[in-house]
C-alpha cells in the first residue's frame, strides 16, 4: 500500500534518535496549541451561547423549548447546553465546549495518523487548534457538531476497511448525522458526501447507506416523539424551520452568499491556500490519475465531494460569521493531510520535509500570533465584570426582586443569566418580530400582551440596531437594519406602555435602563 511505503520512507530518512526527537517536538508543540485553544474558551459568554443557557435553564422550571422561550437552533443545542448549566450557569457551557474541544482533537489526530501518517496528523491537529481558537471559540452548535463530524469520518474508515457492509457502524453514522441535524440542519455536510460517495462509487444506494438513513431516521423519530409529547413540536418546526428559512433562505441574495464565501476565504488565510490547491491536486488524481498518491484513498475521495458541499452549505445563510466557518476544518484538515501525504510520496523527502514546514509552520506562526493576545486578554479580564451587560445586570439585579420579570430590548440573554431575572415572554430577543415572512400582526400582538400581563419591573434597551429604540426621540432617527423590516409603527402599543409606564434611571454608552415610574414621577406629568 503507498501509505505504508510512504511512511516506511519517511522513517528510513530520519535516524531512531532524530524521530524520537521529533516525536517529543511534536507532542510539546501540539500541547502548546491545545493550550492555546482552550484558553480561547476563558471570557463572556456570547450571545449565542448565553441565549442556549437560558433556554436550558428553562428545563429546570418544567418548561419547553420554543414555547416558553423562542430560540430557532436544534434541540440537541438545548440539551448540551444544560449539561453546561447543571455545572455553572455563567461557565459551565465553555467546560462542556473544551471537553469537545479535546475530544475533536483526539479524534482528529487519531483519524489523519492512522490515514495519512504521523507528520500530516501533527500540521492537521494544529491547523485545527489554530483556527479553533481564530473562529470565535465557545459552546456553539459549530462546535459541538465537529466532533461528531470527525466520529462519523472514523466509522466511514472502518466501513470502507470491512469486507462486509459494515452495517452496525453505518447504523451509527446515521445517528451520528441526525445529531449534527438536531443541532443546526446545515451542518451535515458529511454525511450528504458520504452518501454522494457511496452512490457514485456503487452505482447505486448500497445496503450500507439504507443503514445509516435508517439510523438518522430513528433518532429524529424519536426526538419528534418526544417533542410531540410534550406539545413542543409545531413550535419546533415554526422557529427552527419556518423562521430560518425567511431568514437565511429568503432574506440572502445569491450576492449574500458570495460574500460569505469571500469573508470566509480572508478568515481562514494562508491555509485555504493550501485547501484550494490540494482540492484540484486530489481532484485530478482521482478522477484522471488513480495511480497517483490518494487517487485511491476513501478520505482523499470522500475529501473531494465534502470540500464544495461544505462550502456551499456554509453559504447558505448568506451571512459570514466566524464560527460558522469551523465546519469547513474537517474538509481543510482532509485536503492538507493529502498535501503533506502527497510531497513525502514523491520520494524527496528532505526537500518536500523543509517546504511543508516551512509553508504549513509559517501558517500556523502567522494565525497563532494573531490568537495569542485574545487569549491572553480573555485569561487575564475578570469574566467580563466590565461588560456593559454585567453592569447593567448587576444594577437589576439590586434593584429588583427574584420573580420579577425584565424586559431586555435587544439580543443580550446573558443579563437575564447574570441577573437571574426571566423575561416577561417567550420572546426574550425580539429579532424573529422583526423578520419579514415570518413575523405578523398576531405575533407582535402576543409579544405586547405577554409584556403588559407581566409587568416587567424593568427595561433594558440595548439599542440594537435592528430593533426600533424605545425613546421616541432616537427612534425618530432609526433607519433599520438590512433584512429586517424598518417601520417602527409595528410596536407602537408597546412604545405607549412604556410611556406610560416606566422611566428612564440610567444611560451608559447608547444603552438605557429603565425602570416603573414612582408615584411622585406618575404624578409631575
Amino acid at each position: 500500500m503507498r501509505l505504508a511505503k510512504a511512511a516506511a520512507r519517511l522513517e528510513n530518512a530520519v535516524s531512531p534518535k532524530l524521530d524520537t526527537m521529533l516525536r517529543v517536538g511534536w507532542a510539546v508543540v501540539l500541547a502548546c496549541f491545545l493550550i492555546l485553544a482552550i484558553g480561547s474558551l476563558v471570557g463572556v459568554l456570547s450571545k449565542d451561547e448565553s441565549a442556549f443557557a437560558y433556554v436550558a435553564k428553562g428545563f429546570l422550571n418544567g418548561e419547553i423549548p420554543y414555547v416558553d422561550r423562542w430560540d430557532q437552533k436544534g434541540p440537541l443545542t438545548y440539551v448540551l447546553s444544560l449539561i453546561g448549566v447543571l455545572i455553572n450557569d455563567l461557565w459551565g457551557i465553555r467546560v462542556l465546549a473544551g471537553v469537545f474541544l479535546i475530544g475533536s482533537t483526539v479524534a482528529a489526530y487519531k483519524l489523519i495518523r492512522n490515514g495519512f501518517g504521523q507528520l500530516a496528523a501533527f500540521f492537521a491537529t494544529t491547523t485545527l487548534l489554530v483556527y479553533y481558537a481564530r473562529l470565535d471559540p465557545g459552546g456553539l452548535t459549530e462546535h459541538y457538531a465537529l466532533l461528531f463530524q470527525f466520529l462519523a469520518l472514523h466509522a466511514f474508515v472502518r466501513i470502507e476497511r470491512q469486507a462486509g457492509a459494515g452495517l452496525p457502524l453505518a447504523f451509527l453514522v446515521g445517528v451520528l448525522g441526525a445529531a449534527a441535524f438536531l443541532l443546526r440542519p446545515n451542518l451535515v455536510g458529511v454525511w450528504l458526501a458520504m452518501g454522494i460517495y457511496w452512490i457514485i462509487r456503487d452505482r447505486g444506494i448500497p445496503v450500507r447507506m439504507w443503514a445509516a438513513v435508517l439510523g438518522g431516521s430513528t433518532a429524529l423519530v424519536v426526538v419528534a416523539g418526544l417533542l410531540l409529547l410534550v406539545g413542543g413540536l409545531s413550535a419546533f418546526w415554526d422557529a427552527t424551520f419556518t423562521y430560518n428559512f425567511h431568514a437565511y433562505g429568503e432574506a440572502s441574495s445569491p450576492a449574500d452568499r458570495l460574500w460569505t464565501l469571500r469573508h470566509g476565504r480572508s478568515v481562514l488565510l494562508p491555509v485555504v491556500v493550501i485547501f484550494v490547491c490540494a482540492w484540484f491536486v486530489a481532484l485530478y488524481a482521482v478522477v484522471f490519475r488513480p495511480e497517483l498518491p490518494g487517487g485511491d484513498h476513501p478520505l482523499v475521495r470522500l475529501a473531494v465531494v465534502l470540500a464544495p458541499l461544505e462550502l456551499l452549505l456554509v453559504s447558505v445563510s448568506g451571512y459570514g460569521y466566524a464560527h460558522y466557518y469551523i465546519a469547513l476544518l474537517p474538509a481543510i484538515l482532509l485536503l492538507l493531510s493529502f498535501a503533506v501525504w502527497f510531497v513525502v510520496e514523491q520520494r524527496h523527502v528532505a526537500a518536500t520535509f523543509l517546504s511543508v514546514v516551512l509553508l504549513i509552520g509559517s501558517a500556523h506562526y502567522y494565525r497563532a500570533y494573531d490568537a495569542v493576545p485574545k487569549t491572553i486578554s480573555r485569561v487575564k479580564s475578570d469574566v467580563g465584570r466590565g461588560d456593559l451587560r454585567y453592569q447593567f445586570a448587576d444594577r437589576i439585579r439590586q434593584t429588583t426582586s427574584p420573580g420579577d420579570t425584565v424586559l431586555v430590548w435587544g439580543f443580550q440573554p446573558l443579563v437575564h443569566l447574570v441577573a437571574e431575572r426571566d423575561s416577561p415572554t417567550r420572546y426574550f430577543y425580539q429579532f424573529p418580530l422583526m423578520m419579514p415572512g415570518y413575523t405578523s400582526r398576531a405575533l407582535i400582538d402576543g409579544f405586547t400582551q405577554d409584556v403588559r400581563a407581566k409587568v416587567p419591573a424593568a427595561i433594558l434597551d440595548q439599542r440594537d440596531h435592528r430593533l426600533p429604540p424605545l425613546d421616541h426621540t432616537a427612534r425618530s432617527q432609526w433607519r433599520g437594519a438590512p433584512r429586517y423590516l424598518d417601520d417602527a409603527t409595528l410596536f407602537d402599543a408597546l412604545f405607549d406602555f412604556v410611556d406610560e409606564n416606566y422611566e428612564a434611571v440610567e444611560k451608559r454608552s447608547d444603552w438605557v435602563l429603565y425602570a416603573l415610574k414612582t408615584p411622585n414621577s406618575a404624578s409631575s406629568r
